[in-house]
């Protein structure tokens, strides 16, 4: 990774702000790489994105059922692919339609240090840091034809 940006927020809702710029600025094809401890921050960021990208949808995490596909309204193309590996091993991972939805809509990969070494190089890499109950520091590393996202 060329690039890399630090950003702290103090809050849940800032969380979601900066979720929400990213998500607004997306092109649809991104592929974000989080990696943080359980509540970290993931999910928060997620439905950010969500939020920039007009998804109507209520977005959760999909811990339990693997994966979730949010559309801007019931029929559409999918707007966001969401994906939790912490219950996975890789193996399991094969089973996922993960990497056939590659490049489709933008995606977010839960626990994705599970399969680091399968990512691909334009992945954005979110790695987020707990400081404090509602504080997280968010480290983006991303590729030169990523900044766009950060400006």
């Amino acid at each position: 990774m060329a690039n890399s940006i630090t950003i702290t927020t103090k809050s849940l809702d800032e969380t979601r702000a900066l979720g929400k710029k990213i998500g607004q600025r997306l092109k649809g094809s991104e592929l974000f790489a989080m990696m943080a401890e359980l509540g970290g921050g993931k999910t928060s960021f997620t439905q950010g994105l969500a939020e920039g990208l007009s998804v109507v949808s209520r977005v959760t995490s999909p811990t339990f059922v693997l994966e979730k596909i949010y559309t801007k309204k019931p029929g559409d193309k999918p707007a966001l692919y969401h994906y939790d590996l912490y219950r996975l091993g890789e193996s399991e991972v094969a089973d996922l339609d993960l990497w056939e939805n590659i490049g489709h809509a933008p995606m977010v990969i839960e626990w994705s240090e599970k399969i680091e070494k399968d990512l691909p190089q334009d992945a954005i890499r979110v790695k987020i840091s707990t400081q404090s109950e509602t504080k997280r520091t968010f480290v983006f590393e991303f590729n030169d034809d990523q900044k766009y996202l950060f400006n």
